[in-house]
């Protein structure tokens, strides 16, 4: 069981995340954007210890398709369900995720 402090914020709480398993999560999907040509990785001149990460223009265009399906998929499943449906839904789902 891992001790409550160490938990990566409320989402790690709800799921058991550890901070380094979060951590170690967020290094291999940067890696991964970095590789697919997503997210540009540069050196900070200033401050050897830093790198700072940009999307690249692929990775706006895939934001914006993302941005847009998602929220089809919600107009869609609002169609489907309801909108109060939906509000509660989405509710419990915010309460799942702050405990």
């Amino acid at each position: 069981m891992v001790r409550p402090a160490y938990r990566s914020g409320r989402v790690g709480a709800a799921l058991d995340v550890t901070q380094r398993q979060a951590a170690k999560k967020a290094c291999t999907s940067v890696a991964t954007s970095v590789t697919l040509e997503y997210v540009e990785r540069h050196d900070d001149p200033a401050d050897k210890r830093r790198v700072v990460l940009r999307l690249s223009d692929l990775g706006r265009s895939a934001a914006v398709v993302i941005a847009d399906a998602s929220a089809a998929a919600e107009g869609e499943a609002t169609r489907r369900i309801g909108s109060g449906t939906m509000l509660e839904l989405r509710s419990a789902l915010e309460g799942f995720v702050d405990g």
